[in-house]
């Protein structure tokens, strides 16, 4: 009978340490890295400076 009693809280409390883990405050969820965030990838077109003009 002991035994089952033992193994009972035992159990509770894991389930206990479980559901506490599982819960997180509301800021620590907010504080996550923002994916929204668009980074511009467009380029200014330059002139082609690498081309030398042959003389005639």
């Amino acid at each position: 009978m002991k035994k089952i009693v033992v193994i009972a809280l035992i159990a509770t409390m894991l389930i206990g340490m479980l559901v506490f883990s599982a819960c997180k405050s509301k800021e620590t969820q907010e504080q996550g890295i923002d994916t929204t965030a668009v980074i511009d990838t467009t380029q200014e077109v330059s002139p082609d400076t690498t081309v030398v003009p042959m003389p005639e």
